[in-house]
């Protein structure tokens, strides 16, 4: 049986977000870490959800206020909250996990709740002493679980959550029931923290004010080293072209936003849809700059026109996740080994229309061999982003590949920790070509020249992230 919930009135939640200190991807330290403070865009929208509902959410963010963090039981203990609500992913699990220990080694007695892509693995949360976790979707969730703690609805009709059991197993719910029409949530709270709070110094075209948003939840394809579909929903849900603008608007008059990082795991993923949303932008004048991820068969039709016309709507950069190049790879992830031409031709289409391209490459995928990941190596430096960074594969939480491997090496042709260290290697042989130096410089001095200002208050971070061997702060 589940450990019962407890039973008390949830007017005022806590979130707690953590800075992410180890990304798995690449070595990433506190000092690498300040170079990019994204908002905690998830948490935002869970506080205008219980807002829309007459309660009250505070969020403490690690990346403003670590000393807060630091001092967490005593910080809560002046906030008084009735739940309290960690954001996970896999880069911050051991940190959630030591946060939850000394809250209840403190007496701190209130629900714990954790959400996020590392809540569907959340064994290790509740032995430190977690309540319950929310799995995928959070806003329908969260206002449920308020009702069952306020003695309003049963426990039998929780869906997207998982319990601890008193065995120390877990048990899981149905899955949550999406929103369908994305419109109907409530625009983000970010009333908590100042416009200027948030940036990414790792990225050339950025500027600031910045902020984040979301356009879409979901993705149609099965990518097996991905979550996406477990945690949104197996179909892609895209907000009106209206309501979407609207909100970046809204940014621009009430917060000065000059720069939108967006989100979404596929953005513009309808052609109809990207080119309604881009022709509405270039309408309204709102001299805003954004970058997205981008599938490049949105663009299928014409490469060209569609690039010209994102340029004119204000995008100034894409990130293309192609992940390998060898056609047996992609088959066994789930991709097609057509992708590469697509990815070159959008690749061709954005450069000719001054949008930064950063392309991403995954090391050791299954069956990958050292020479499938060299391939991918000499194509990226053929075809020649403006950016590319290679990756090793990380078994997330939710995704096919954990499901198959379970944690267990994937490819018999290399190890995780050999794949983990040639990606890093390939990163700082691109990074540090002087071919890419040179164009990436002079796209930059074109484009954001602004953008050496700001690299340069963090030489320290660059160098870390480079692979250069630095004392820790």
């Amino acid at each position: 049986m589940p450990r019962p919930l407890p039973r008390c009135r949830v007017d005022h939640c806590v979130f707690i977000n953590r800075l992410q200190t180890d990304g798995g991807y690449l070595p990433s330290t506190k000092r690498s870490a300040i170079m990019k403070r994204v908002e905690p865009l998830g948490l935002e929208y869970l506080v205008a959800t219980l807002a829309q509902h007459g309660r009250h959410g505070t969020i403490l963010d690690e990346g403003l206020d670590p000393e807060a963090i630091r001092a967490l039981p005593e910080t809560l203990a002046a906030l008084q909250p009735d739940l309290i609500g960690f954001y996970t992913n896999d880069g911050i699990t051991a940190a959630v996990v030591g946060d939850i220990e000394r809250l209840r080694a403190a007496g701190v007695d209130q629900p714990i709740v954790v959400g996020g892509p590392a809540s569907s693995e959340p064994a290790v949360f509740f032995a430190a002493g977690a309540d319950i976790a929310v799995i995928g979707e959070g806003e329908r969730t969260l206002m449920h679980l308020i009702e069952v703690l306020e003695g309003r609805r049963s426990e039998s009709e929780l869906r997207g959550v998982a319990w601890p059991l008193a065995d120390g197993g877990v048990r899981k719910s149905a899955p949550q029931i999406p929103i369908e029409n994305l419109d109907d949530i409530p625009l983000p709270d970010r009333s908590f923290a100042s416009p200027w709070a948030y940036h990414d110094r790792w990225n050339p075209v950025a500027r600031r004010p910045y902020a984040t948003a979301v356009m879409s939840r979901g993705c149609p394809y099965r990518c097996t080293f991905c979550s996406s579909p477990f945690h949104w929903g197996k179909s892609t849900r895209m907000r009106s072209v209206e309501g979407a603008r609207d909100e970046l608007q809204l940014l621009v008059e009430t917060r000065g936003v000059r720069f939108i990082g967006f989100k979404d795991d596929i953005f513009g993923l309808n052609p109809d849809w990207l080119t309604a949303f881009c022709e509405g932008m270039v309408r309204r004048r709102l001299g805003l700059r954004w970058m997205c991820n981008l599938e490049p068969r949105s663009c299928q039709r014409d490469p060209m026109g569609m690039m010209a016309l994102m340029r004119e709507a204000g995008c100034a950069g894409m990130a293309i996740g192609l992940q390998a190049v060898d056609p047996q790879v992609l088959t066994r992830i789930s991709r097609r080994p057509s992708d590469p031409d697509y990815v070159e031709r959008l690749i061709e289409a954005a450069h000719d229309n001054g949008v930064l391209t950063v392309l991403e490459i995954i090391y050791g995928l299954p069956d990958a061999t050292p020479a499938a990941d060299d391939r991918a190596f000499a194509w990226a430096q053929r075809v020649r982003p403006h950016l590319a960074g290679f990756y090793s594969l990380i078994q997330i939480p939710g995704s096919p590949i954990l499901e198959e491997f379970g944690g267990a090496e994937v490819s018999p042709h290399q190890t995780a920790a050999s794949a983990r260290a040639r990606a890093r290697t390939a990163s700082r042989r691109y990074l540090t070509d002087p071919r890419t130096v040179l164009q990436l410089g002079r796209f930059v001095a074109r484009e954001n020249p602004g953008w050496f200002r700001e690299v340069a208050r963090d030489i320290p971070a660059v160098l870390d992230r480079a692979g250069v061997a630095l004392p820790l702060p």
